[in-house]
């Protein structure tokens, strides 16, 4: 692959060299798009002054933010289009003509996201046309999120589940903190764990929600503990190929830290309703952290514990669920 002569390059990274890394690179990627891409500037200014509300279930305080700038995310087609001729926006040739990228160890582009959550958010997108799948990589997100350390986490949302643009394959990073989430990950493992081979299983007490924390210093016995737990969730999968995630994954203490969040279904039933019973809502990696994106006032003022908590059962594994799944890979790693 040969990109970095590309005009559209702000600038490559292939390890930390005297001293800069990929987090500095990029703020200043960040930084330049503001001074350069003036519809970038403005949809980061919309973001710094959009509305926040805090819910709590438990004693988990989650996030709602009102968003319009990602309608077309939310709305989003979740059938992946394969017919490489289209329009696709992470394609290196067709962004935006002031977009600029990061080259990522002549792999990934990482691209300043033009409809944030965060401030900033960045895009890893493959510099090849492939489409979103999650375990082939795998070993690139525990690269990137080593990488982005310590004050970046990385968010992977799968084909059927979250991902809006699910023919290119691509990860989400975000600061670390800015997800309920985060505080389970900063702890490394739940109160109840299973340690094999240098992996840590545990499942955290997300509320109303299921997922397996799988944390470790080793990259390679990280990969197969969590490759083994997606073939044994995909053994009780409804959909074909990928089964139904969303992953956050972070990186500091000498330990990486991966949350998996199996899922039941994509999207609500109430996301398919008509009038005042639509809600606009198609929860990915974000909302299982605990932050709702919603587009419009009616869905950020209404959301509250109630509808929130009957979102996350609709939608998500609970947890006895999530330990038997844990038994079965720990008995296979173990075979």
């Amino acid at each position: 692959m040969h990109i970095a002569h590309s005009k559209r390059i702000f600038a490559t990274y292939e390890g930390a060299t005297r001293g800069v890394r990929l987090s500095d690179l990029c703020w200043h990627l960040h930084y330049s798009q503001l001074a350069s891409w003036r519809e970038y500037a403005e949809i980061v200014t919309q973001v710094q002054c959009t509305w926040y509300r805090e819910v709590k279930i438990g004693d988990e305080v989650l996030k709602i933010q009102w968003n319009p700038a990602r309608m077309a995310n939310v709305l989003a087609k979740t059938e992946p289009n394969t017919n490489e001729e289209d329009f696709c926006p992470l394609c290196l040739s067709r962004l935006p003509y002031e977009q600029q990228a990061v080259v990522y160890f002549d792999e990934y582009l990482v691209l300043c996201n033009p409809r944030p959550i965060f401030t900033p958010h960045f895009t890893a997108t493959t510099a090849k046309h492939v489409p979103q799948d999650f375990i082939s990589g795998l070993t690139w997100m525990l690269k990137l999120a080593y990488d982005f350390s310590p004050g970046f986490s990385i968010f992977y949302n799968g084909p059927h589940c979250g991902a809006s643009i699910p023919e290119h394959h691509h990860f989400q990073i975000y600061p670390t903190g800015m997800l309920p989430a985060d505080s389970v990950l900063a702890k490394g493992k739940g109160d109840r764990y299973i340690e094999i081979n240098g992996v840590i299983f545990s499942v955290p007490s997300f509320n109303e929600r299921g997922g397996v924390l799988i944390a470790g210093d080793d990259s390679s016995r990280l990969f197969t503990a969590i490759q083994r737990f997606v073939k044994v969730l995909a053994r009780c999968s409804k959909v074909e190929g990928e089964p139904l995630l969303n992953v956050i994954a972070s990186y500091f203490d000498s330990l990486w830290r991966i949350v998996i969040f199996p899922r039941i279904k994509g999207r609500p039933d109430a996301f398919y309703r008509e009038g005042n019973e639509k809600i606009a809502i198609s929860p990915g990696a974000v909302e299982m952290g605990g932050m709702f994106i919603t587009i419009n006032e009616q869905d950020f003022v209404r959301l509250d514990a109630e509808s929130i908590i009957s979102l996350y059962r609709e939608i998500s594994f609970p947890v006895y669920e999530i330990e038997g799944l844990v038994k079965g890979c720990v008995e296979w790693l173990y075979e």
